[in-house]
């Protein structure tokens, strides 16, 4: 098919007349596009109109933005059913018009329903074979639907984390009500389901700690935005709470890291104890099987003396290496003794501040790449 072809059919597919969209249908999946070039052409069209369609309805009532978004879905998960594509060119799309959901929602100030879309991508995961990412997906959608539902709503996720993951009623009761807790807080939480998953693992109300899908750069710029308003602030806990969020997030979105253990201290500075899951790589090797992460989210940057003391924190813990987050970063002697204490005993202390986090937030470079290059940084520091 040619561009005005795709074009056409894509429009057709958003038609409010059910022929129109039927016969789109028919057309845009009896074969696969990407054989003849035609996928990326065919996405940049379809999440192009789907985003204009769904803004344009962005004040009319849930159901016909519900509406957009089904018909936006409805091709990749007919391609999965019948086998057109594989499921990971489908993942793709449907990731693409999720992410398209939460740039309108940016766009407009307005939140869009996202529980079915997520729940057809955790089915898709689900019956592809990767049950444990499907499980995260069903996880925002019941937050989703927590959100938008009022009561103990009978939906699809509900169903799946019930009848096929054997979640008893008490804990998603107990998850339901934290999200209307973290929503209440702040309403833009609930743009971000797994932020409202995020508060109730950093609540303690679970184990179940690694269910997050992938990092979520809209997710991450709120959680940044939380970080640098509390900083106006004179509490100390406020600071030290929205740093926490944010640190915890990197990590626990990260495949390659497990988040074992969270530890507050009195002025709400944290310690994340945290698995390498990649020991076959080289930086795992160095840095061995658990990491200690500490942030300190304070007004000066950290000198000698605090570097000091997380050294002898490390010295004490379970973990031989760790990664240093401070906001402002480090003075010129603090620097120097993470160096030197690399050179004399090979232990690795990886320094970090708000510029580094916000170039893995804005996705300039993922967290692995960042703490090679910071480990280079400080070993071969003149």
């Amino acid at each position: 098919m040619t561009q005005e072809e795709i074009k056409q059919q894509i429009s057709l597919l958003f038609s409010s007349r059910e022929p129109d969209r039927k016969k789109a249908l028919r057309t845009l999946t009896k074969e696969p596009l990407i054989r003849f070039n035609e996928f990326q052409l065919f996405r940049d069209n379809l999440l192009e109109q789907f985003g204009n369609e769904l803004e344009a309805k962005i004040s009319k009532p849930e159901d016909d933005k519900q509406f957009i978004i089904d018909m936006a879905q409805q091709i990749p998960k007919i391609w999965f059913q019948t086998g057109t594509q594989i499921s990971s060119i489908c993942l793709s799309l449907m990731k693409d018009v999720c992410n398209k959901i939460y740039e309108v929602q940016i766009n407009t100030g307005i939140r869009v329903h996202k529980g079915l879309i997520l729940h057809n991508i955790g089915w898709v995961y689900f019956f592809a074979g990767d049950k444990q990412t499907a499980e995260g997906y069903f996880i925002q959608a019941f937050i989703e639907d927590s959100i938008t539902h009022e009561g103990d709503p009978d939906t699809p996720a509900n169903k799946f984390l019930t009848q096929y993951y054997n979640y008893p009623k008490s804990e998603l009761s107990a998850l339901r009500k934290c999200v209307r807790v973290s929503i209440a807080t702040d309403v833009k939480r609930s743009n971000y389901p797994d932020i409202c998953y995020l508060d109730y693992v950093v609540d303690g109300e679970t184990k179940r700690s690694k269910f997050f899908v992938g990092y979520n750069k809209h997710a991450g710029k709120y959680l940044l935005n939380q970080v640098k308003e509390a900083r106006k602030s004179s509490s100390s806990s406020e600071k030290g709470n929205s740093f926490e969020l944010l640190i915890m997030y990197l990590f626990m979105t990260s495949v390659l890291f497990d988040v074992r253990k969270n530890l507050r201290s009195e002025t709400k500075e944290i310690d994340l104890l945290i698995k390498t899951k990649a020991s076959d790589q080289a930086l795992f090797n160095l840095f061995g099987d658990y990491l200690l992460v500490e942030a300190k989210n304070r007004k000066n940057k950290t000198d000698a003396p605090a570097v000091k003391k997380s050294i002898v924190t490390l010295q004490h813990s379970y973990a031989l290496n760790g990664i240093f987050i401070s906001y402002v970063g480090f003075t010129k002697p603090a620097l120097k003794i993470l160096h030197d204490e690399f050179i004399m005993n090979k232990r690795v202390v990886i320094p970090l501040d708000i510029d580094d986090v916000e170039e893995i937030i804005e996705e300039k470079i993922n967290l692995i790449e960042k703490l090679i290059a910071k480990y280079e940084e400080l070993r071969f520091m003149g």
